[in-house]
């Protein structure tokens, strides 16, 4: 009988499919469903959701600094030697030290608050994407903002990407909504 080393092993087979069959472009849900695509016009999706406030204005972070990575480390008591020592990591085959995936979750929860502020965050789920390496400037973006219910709540979908446009973390998050 299969235990739930086996289990979680075959979920994780079926969840890189999943991602690889349905999203070879891009935008990885979470939760399993596929978010709308934006247009460049984000005005006619908030006007096809009944949403008449403007998404939030980016907000940009960086260039990360290797300080800011030990920092973290120090911080966070992760001390993993892939984030600040860079002998270690080009052993392992990296091109220099990288971030904490929770550095990069954590930038984008920050742009939610400082969005919505810190009581109306009611829900927060991540995928991580992309490494984040000294240098970067990541920017986080709203992508979507739905009324779900009663109008109360709004459910969002985020992005924290670099100068380049690559995402590096995508999110799903739901807020009170400001009255």
């Amino acid at each position: 009988m299969p235990g739930p080393a086996d289990r979680r092993h075959a979920q994780g087979r079926q969840a890189r499919r999943y991602d690889a069959d349905h999203h070879r472009r891009g935008r990885v849900p979470l939760g399993g469903e596929r978010p709308h695509r934006l247009s460049r016009n984000h005005d006619h999706h908030r006007k096809r959701c009944g949403m008449t406030a403007a998404l939030p204005e980016p907000v940009i972070y960086g260039p990360l600094t290797r300080t800011d990575l030990v920092r973290y480390a120090g911080a966070s008591g992760d001390f993993n030697p892939l984030h600040h020592d860079h002998a270690f990591a080009a052993a392992a085959g990296l091109p220099d030290v990288m971030a904490h995936g929770m550095l990069s979750a954590g930038l984008l929860a920050s742009a939610l608050t400082r969005w919505f502020g810190p009581g109306a965050v009611r829900r927060y789920a991540v995928r991580f994407r992309s490494p984040v390496w000294p240098g970067d400037v990541l920017t986080a973006r709203c992508l979507a903002m739905t009324p779900a219910g009663d109008g109360s709540i709004a459910d969002l979908v985020l992005e924290l990407t670099r100068a380049d446009g690559e995402p590096v973390l995508s999110a799903t998050a739901s807020i009170v909504s400001r009255g």
